[in-house]
């Protein structure tokens, strides 16, 4: 039975035509036409998925559900491209594509089905958009070298070569091709070390071996080439293309599980959708889609141990399962496992760079754990300028470190843009009344903060750091006044708080004996 791609993020892409021309996108979603293709000659339980996955997809409409809609519209699209309804896929992916702009697997795969077609400016269109939204992803690379060689393109070969990230050039299926390249301008001793290499990584491709004999035929070294010859088989290597591996990985017969779950878990029914799921991975249990999006629903339901058990089992399979990788820091840190927390956050870092959400939760960890110093590398990247909650932390991390100063400028910027931040109230309050850097110190103003902190809210925290500004300005008969008030709020004495006041500020109280000790 055929098999064929499901995937439940909802992706999409606009593709690039030129330098200064791209296909227009809609900021409303249109809808993908179900009424294109004819079903007749397929096998009895595709045309039934088709018949299903159409019905979903109208019930959606009728509904107003979009998010069923979109879920179950993807599916369309990619039984079109597993059924070889090419061009209609194409256009089932761009429409679907209007709606997200960074996703690289969309027009990936638009490439792929142009390919298909042997429509190469269709396809080029694609692999370039998909290395825009994702520029290491290598099947992209690898295709368009590949096309513009086998086209006889050999100088637009060298020249996408020339822009591979240095970190792909050295796997073993672009030095392969390589090779290729450089046999074909008939620097064979170039193309014999890139062969070479690729052996050396995968030494069970012994076809190169024959490329290696050929080169050296051509070097006219016949003893060496028919020494290779021998040596070749048919084994060769192949490119991991985890995009398209899903088309061949999922069963027909899971289809209407995997739309189900995806359904249940859009709202917010975590038990259908674990049912659902089990039920495709009962179809096929090779599944990466129902496998993580099944943990997904796990880590929803509060089942954490499950979920962490499907997580891990999906990251020893796809180390770079970024999905996986977050979900098991969030479930590490629930089990107050930082540094674990902190190791998966930096891999899918290593994955996905500049994500705002993850830095911030990494930032955040590294503080917890006290590692300030790497807290602050974090807080300072361009993505957090302006943001009052990171900069906040920053702030923290310097006064850990000693850095008053730095930590008392920064908070007052952040007071500028935003005046009723408590927290950043109490920690200026605090840092210009009781800091250790005794030229920071600044009564009038600690006690202006502290007195904005009790309007905000009046809670004991806000109190007391009121009660220190008072004593540090000396402020000796409405520290009094805040003690009383303080100590009936709190039903204990005023002695009792004067006492802790006394204890805190040590050397530095400033209204002394104000109040009998107890």
């Amino acid at each position: 039975m055929k098999k064929i791609l499901i995937t439940l993020v909802l992706l999409s892409f606009t593709l690039k035509l030129s330098a200064d021309e791209t296909i227009a996108t809609e900021q409303n979603s249109k809808s993908i036409d179900l009424d294109n293709i004819s079903t007749q000659g397929l096998d009895e339980n595709v045309i039934a998925v088709f018949a299903q996955t159409r019905a979903i997809i109208m019930q959606a409409r009728k509904d107003a559900d979009t998010e069923l809609e979109f879920s179950a519209s993807k599916e369309w699209c990619l039984l079109l491209h597993n059924f070889d309804f090419l061009e209609q896929a194409k256009d089932c992916y761009y429409t679907i594509g209007t709606d997200a702009k960074t996703e690289a697997k969309w027009p990936y795969l638009y490439g792929k089905a142009a390919l298909e077609q042997g429509n190469m400016q269709d396809a080029e269109k694609g692999l370039i958009e998909a290395l825009i939204r994702d520029i290491n992803y290598l099947p992209a690379h690898y295709y368009l070298i590949k096309s513009a060689f086998e086209q006889g393109n050999i100088r637009a070969a060298f020249n996408l070569k020339s822009q591979l990230p240095v970190e792909l050039q050295l796997n073993s299926i672009i030095l392969e091709l390589y090779g290729d390249l450089y046999y074909e301008v008939e620097n064979h001793y170039v193309a014999i070390g890139y062969y070479q290499q690729a052996l050396h990584l995968v030494a069970k491709a012994k076809r190169i071996n024959y490329k290696i004999g050929r080169a050296y035929l051509a070097l006219g070294e016949e003893t060496l080439a028919q020494q290779y010859v021998n040596k070749s088989n048919q084994v060769g290597i192949k490119l991991t293309d985890p995009y398209y591996q899903e088309v061949k990985n999922t069963t027909v017969g899971e289809i209407p599980y995997l739309i189900k779950g995806k359904a249940a878990l859009v709202h917010g029914d975590n038990k259908l959708a674990i049912e659902a799921y089990n039920k495709a991975l009962a179809y096929n249990p090779e599944s990466q889609t129902a496998r993580l999006n099944s943990a997904v629903a796990y880590f929803r339901d509060q089942q954490l141990q499950k979920a962490k058990s499907l997580f891990s089992e999906i990251l020893a399979s796809n180390p770079s399962q970024t999905t996986a990788l977050y979900n098991l820091a969030i479930i590490a840190q629930a089990d107050n496992e930082l540094l674990k927390a902190i190791d998966y956050l930096q891999q899918y870092n290593a994955i996905i760079e500049n994500d705002a959400e993850v830095n911030s939760q990494l930032a955040q960890l590294y503080y917890r754990s006290r590692d300030y110093q790497k807290c602050i590398d974090i807080c300072q990247l361009e993505i957090f300028n302006g943001n009052e909650k990171i900069q906040l932390l920053k702030a923290k991390s310097l006064v850990q470190l000693g850095h008053y100063a730095q930590a008392t400028e920064l908070l007052k910027e952040i007071h500028k843009h935003k005046a009723d931040n408590r927290e950043v109230l109490l920690l200026l309050a605090k840092l210009l009344s009781q800091g250790p850097d005794l030229s920071l110190r600044d009564a009038q103003q600690s006690l202006a903060y502290a007195k904005k902190a009790v309007e905000i809210k009046k809670d004991p925290l806000s109190y007391w750091q009121l009660i220190m500004a008072q004593d540090e300005a000396k402020q000796c008969t409405e520290l009094l006044s805040t003690i009383e008030a303080f100590s009936a709020e709190l039903k204990i004495q005023a002695q009792q708080t004067y006492l802790k006041l006394s204890q805190q500020r040590g050397d530095d109280l400033k209204c002394v004996g104000l109040i009998d000790e107890p």
